[in-house]
């Protein structure tokens, strides 16, 4: 979804209802950003379930702009640089989400991975779509991490759809020798010479916050070779299963909770004008030392150093589970490759 106006975006997307442990999962995520982001100007947040969204597509997002200094900003942004609320008639975040998805949603709020049974076989379970882990991507796409890049008929273009301005977000974007993709300098607006840059796999974020967080390198953004919407408006999947595995590529797996943005992302946020809460900062990482060990002898997959009462889950790589355990121990499966996570943490091994 590209920014816009998000009433509108509800018409056409024909909200529907949504149940009540949606929205308890929905605050959640809000008191997450809101543990992170100076917030002076309430946010107004519609959300709902929508089935008309793209095949493999489990929610969406966008926002109310408003034009300054020649580029548009998310309403929301802009109401807290000015301190007060500029337009009080217009919803300012819209989320929507699938109502359903063939493996489930989990509606809980602690990180904890929801199962569905294997209809033909009940032996067999998936790992749920964790709603709340959606709902803080969406959100953040809200917040401003949403491109106006687009490629028709192998045309890049970036701007407003009415205005043609591109938005703050838009300034950030450059390729690997550092040259904005809207400086047209280098990339003529409606140009084939744009449609190759946007599609090159070689984009990045200049934004000096994020860099730093990223340990001085420019963050590399997710820049396929076949366009779609959501190109440039997510970090690259490198960096997936990662602490800034939020906003990346296929970041957000089943059985893998995301509840925390990533330094990256909160660099990118401060990078368009956002202002972290006293004591946080995007370089912020906390790294403990792990003592558990997972690794494989044979055909078993060996965990070791955790705790008696710690939940061993292991699934394959198309998401069935195949394994639920506590603790250490050694479980025998046969060849291939598995994801194995023991106490928040995941691990990939090969048998």
């Amino acid at each position: 979804m590209k920014p816009g106006d998000p009433d509108a975006q509800a018409r056409n997307y024909n909200l529907l209802p949504w149940p009540e442990e949606a929205k308890a999962a929905a605050y959640k995520a809000a008191e997450i950003w809101a543990s992170y982001l100076e917030i002076t100007v309430p946010i107004r947040v519609k959300f709902g379930w929508c089935d008309n969204l793209d095949a493999d597509a489990r929610g969406g997002a966008t926002y109310s702009y408003q034009y300054s200094d020649g580029y548009y900003y998310p309403l929301p942004l802009i109401n807290q640089l000015l301190g007060y609320d500029k337009n009080k008639d217009v919803v300012d975040i819209i989320c929507v989400f699938k109502s359903k998805l063939d493996i489930g949603w989990y509606f809980g709020t602690d990180g904890e991975i929801g199962l569905t049974p294997d209809p033909d076989d009940p032996g067999i379970q998936y790992f749920q779509r964790d709603f709340l882990s959606v709902t803080l991507h969406e959100l953040c796409h809200g917040l401003g991490i949403n491109n106006s890049f687009r490629i028709e008929n192998a045309v890049g273009k970036w701007g407003g759809t009415v205005s043609g301005k591109a938005s703050i977000y838009d300034t950030f974007i450059v390729d690997r020798q550092g040259h904005q993709l809207i400086d047209e300098k280098f990339y003529k607006n409606n140009s084939e010479a744009l449609a190759k840059a946007l599609t090159s796999n070689e984009v990045y974020w200049n934004g000096t916050r994020a860099t730093s967080a990223n340990d001085g390198n420019q963050a590399q953004l997710h820049a396929p070779k076949d366009w779609y919407d959501s190109s440039l408006s997510h970090l690259d999947g490198s960096y997936a299963k990662t602490s800034n595995s939020l906003m990346a590529y296929n970041g957000i797996s089943a059985g893998n909770p995301q509840l925390e943005p990533g330094p990256i992302v909160l660099g990118m946020l401060q990078d368009m004008g956002w202002t972290l809460k006293s004591g946080t900062t995007a370089t912020d990482k906390i790294q403990l030392e792990s003592p558990i060990k997972v690794y494989t002898s044979g055909y078993e997959i060996v965990i070791e150093g955790c705790k008696q009462t710690d939940k061993v889950m292991i699934y394959d790589f198309t998401g069935k589970v195949r394994s639920i355990s506590n603790g250490p121990g050694q479980i025998n499966l046969p060849s291939g490759l598995f994801i194995v996570r023991v106490a928040d943490k995941t691990y990939k091994v090969k048998l």
